[in-house]
Parts: structure tokens; sequence; C-alpha cells
């Protein structure tokens, strides 16, 4: 494991990569794409790791031996969620339900071949692995580290401007850092990053990730 010295240094490193981009974002630049951001710091991120004893770039790939057993239980617990966030949208934006696949295909095929390329791959990184690998002993405890990773997680949707996303993300968080603390695996957590954000697009909650405000 790569280790990482804690330390106000390392404190004052951690408010700006993770606290002051969302906040400079909503300040100068509301309503543009967030993707860049996002890109910019995974590459920091990455530059930082990798000066850090020589991170290797292989760690992403990593998966257990025993790869059925933790896929069932990522399964499961998916399609026990699943159903939650189709009645959420169905209640919340019932002019948005299942509005994706059924109007917009070609779109919806868009997102469900680049959202896992394009966004979950680096907050994966980012969110979980440079954020354990970089700032554990910030946190202590893998229980404070599976908290702080929650809200981390969550405070980064802040810029789409409404309480929804922030506690979808919240609680996303969550279940993603501990998928990721038990396995020490991106390939997990990032395979469950994908099927939660791609449901909450096909149902039709995606809107509050794109649309910013709902009233």
């Amino acid at each position: 494991m790569v280790r990482a010295r804690g330390g106000p240094s390392r404190a004052f490193e951690f408010f700006g990569l993770f606290i002051l981009p969302p906040l400079l974002y909503l300040y100068f630049f509301q309503g543009k794409m967030p993707l860049p951001l996002l890109w910019g710091a995974t590459y920091i991120a990455w530059r930082l790791l990798n000066r850090q004893n020589g991170y290797r770039f292989s760690r992403l790939f990593r998966y257990h031996q025993k790869i059925t057993p933790e896929m069932k239980r990522i399964l499961k617990r998916y399609f026990l969620i699943a159903p939650f966030i189709f009645v959420l949208a169905y209640l919340l934006v019932p002019e948005h339900f299942l509005q994706l696949p059924l109007k917009r295909p070609i779109l919806w095929l868009a997102i469900l071949i680049l959202y896992p390329l394009l966004s979950v791959a680096p907050q994966g990184f980012l969110y979980r692995e440079f954020f354990y690998q970089r700032y554990k002993k910030l946190f202590g405890r893998d229980r404070f580290v599976l908290v702080a990773g929650a809200v981390n997680f969550g405070f980064m949707h802040v810029i789409f401007l409404n309480r929804i996303t922030v506690l979808l993300t919240l609680v996303g968080g969550y279940l993603l850092m501990r998928t990721y603390l038990k396995t020490k695996s991106l390939f997990y957590s990032n395979f469950e990053h994908a099927l939660y954000g791609l449901t909450i697009f096909t149902s039709g909650l995606g809107v509050y990730f794109y649309h910013g405000r709902i009233h």
C-alpha cells in the first residue's frame, strides 16, 4: 500500500483538491460542463500519487481472483435498491420518468457507453483510490474514512445546486466507499458506481445531475 504522511500540509492539500474546486466552480463556472474540472483534478491526483513512492497504474484494474462472490453481493444489493430509484423518479419527476430510453434512445445509449469511461472512472480514482491512499492518515480508522469519503463525494455534487443530488450521492458515496474499503479495488466500486449512475439516468432522476436546480 502507498504510504501517506498526515499533518497540516496534507490537510491543506485535501482542502485544495476537494473542497475548493466545487466552490470555485459555483462562483466562476456555474452552468458549464464540470467534466474538464474533474479530469484536471484527477490528473493532478494521479501525479501526486505517482510521486508518492511510485504509484502503479495497474492497481486500477486489480480484482480478486474469486470475483463471483463479490459480484453477487454487489448485484444483490443493486437489485434491492434499483426499484426504489425508479419509484423515486416516478414520484419526484414524473414528466421525466424513463424519458431517455423512450424518447431519446440514441442519447441514452451514448450515456450507457460514455458515462462509465468519462465520469465514473475519474470519480472512482479521485474520490476513492486517491482519497484513501493519500488521506487515510488524516481520518484514522476505516470507519472514519468511510464517513469522510461519503461526505466528500456528496459535497462535490453541490455544484448541481439541489438537495436531491447531494442526498443521493451522499448515500451512494457511502455504499461505494464501503465496497472500495472492503475490496481495495476500483474494479468493483466503479462497476457498482456505473450500475447506480446509469439507473439514475435511465429512470429520469438524471435531470438532477445535468439540469442544476429543479423546483
